[in-house]
């Protein structure tokens, strides 16, 4: 019988890996846990009307990247594309709205896309999402969070800060309408359709490679007063953080409901999928849910696929020595009853204790082989022919000490080695 695959741009996350997943997900969500912010969860699957009412019926990403069907009811279900939206009507439906939010939220997303290297079809994103602040500093505060992220995972050498403003509604209708004048003067538009024009600014990713770009308007010329205020405010802040940036008046993000204040923090280690985290603020995306009401609000989301691959690249994070406190084995299939009993009396009395049993029977060769592979610190031995009945070998991986103790003495042995080790 042929094996059955797994559905292409969807991939295991085998054990060797989850570990450094783990170590990942723990400094994030500690730091956002630090700085105040609380988790949500929402479904992965919502309707698909969802999608279409507030990203827009024109987006790539409603038009074709959305992994839609209809259930029983015929209802159209799509698998969530990104985490904003969903956040969003969770707070609308639940009440939240009118109250100042921070919240974060972590899981899978699904687009179809052509699978590559830091582009998958479920990938996972970490959203940090902001409610009811209008102050710049507040979007200030979100870039210094995700930088502090990065220098606790020893990225921040490694990763770019671009920034942009895309300014108030009327300033970017007035851009676009003098972005499409210049793609048409420039023969770069073969034909116009509805995306270009409710969304000329994405040509300036597709044509960022050509120079007659360097000549196109920069909607940094376009910013009222209130936006360029805000802009600079936040590069002066920045500048006083000595936190280094980039302008890039190109940079628009993928998303038709941002204003104002865009960021992204790339690399060069990815090809075309640079970018790690980007985001911005999104004071419009509430009244596309017909609330009749204006929210402001920022966020940003950080894909956790390309922030593992730039850390394997520079093998940033340490694979810990040990993984595991304890391995505890026996060399007698008489025994069996007596190892689980010591190890449930170890774990009520070491509520914090990692330990990990073998029932089956094997030489000590074996089992300390088995041992390393898990990273144990200690390998305790139960039944060995040499023993007394009331003995126990104890083998200290950490200084590679062994020795025979009294099986009375394993507790307090035990706590001597991992209180110096920890």
């Amino acid at each position: 019988m042929k094996i059955i695959n797994s559905v292409k741009g969807m991939h295991d996350l085998l054990p060797k890996d989850s570990i450094i997943w783990q170590q990942v997900e723990y400094v994030i969500k500690d730091t956002l846990l630090k700085y105040g912010y609380k988790e949500i969860r929402f479904p992965i699957v919502e309707k698909t009307k969802l999608f279409n009412q507030t990203i827009g019926h024109s987006n790539l990403i409603v038009n074709k990247e959305m992994y839609s069907f209809y259930d029983r009811n015929g209802c159209s279900l799509s698998l969530r594309p990104e985490g904003t939206t969903s956040c969003v009507r969770a707070i609308i439906e639940n009440g939240l709205l009118y109250n100042k939010q921070r919240l974060w939220y972590y899981g899978p997303m699904f687009r179809y896309e052509r699978p590559q290297m830091g582009r998958l079809r479920q990938f996972h994103q970490v959203g940090i999402e902001v409610f009811g602040y209008t102050d710049i500093y507040i979007d200030i505060e979100l870039i210094l969070l995700t930088f502090r992220i990065w220098k606790l995972l020893g990225l921040s050498k490694y990763l770019s800060l671009e920034i942009n403003s895309l300014g108030c509604l009327n300033t970017r209708k007035l851009y676009c309408k003098e972005l499409i004048t210049f793609f048409k003067k420039n023969k770069l538009l073969n034909n116009i359709n509805n995306n270009i024009i409710n969304n000329p600014m994405r040509l300036l990713e597709k044509y960022k490679t050509l120079s007659i770009l360097k000549k196109a308007p920069l909607i940094t010329s376009y910013l009222d007063s209130s936006s360029y205020d805000r802009f600079l405010i936040l590069q002066q802040s920045l500048n006083n953080m000595n936190i280094p940036y980039n302008i890039n008046p190109y940079l628009v993000r993928g998303l038709d409901y941002y204003n104002d204040t865009v960021f992204e923090w790339t690399t060069n280690i990815l090809g075309s999928q640079n970018a790690i985290c980007g985001g911005g603020r999104y004071d419009l995306l509430v009244n596309n849910f017909n609330c009749n009401h204006s929210i402001p609000a920022i966020g940003c989301a950080i894909g956790v696929e390309r922030l593992i691959i730039l850390i394997n690249k520079y093998n940033l994070l340490l694979k810990n020595k040990f993984l595991i406190d304890v391995f505890l084995v026996n060399v007698d299939n008489n025994l069996k009853n007596s190892i689980i009993n010591l190890s449930e009396y170890l774990r009520d009395s070491i509520p914090s204790l990692k330990l990990v049993v073998d029932f089956y029977c094997n030489k000590i060769s074996k089992y300390r082989k088995q041992a390393y592979q898990l990273k144990a610190k200690v390998l305790v031995i139960m039944g060995d022919n040499t023993l007394l009945s009331n003995q126990l070998i104890l083998e200290n991986l950490i200084i590679n000490e062994k020795e025979i103790i009294e099986k009375s003495y394993i507790l307090s042995k035990l706590l001597s080695i991992l209180s110096n080790n920890n």
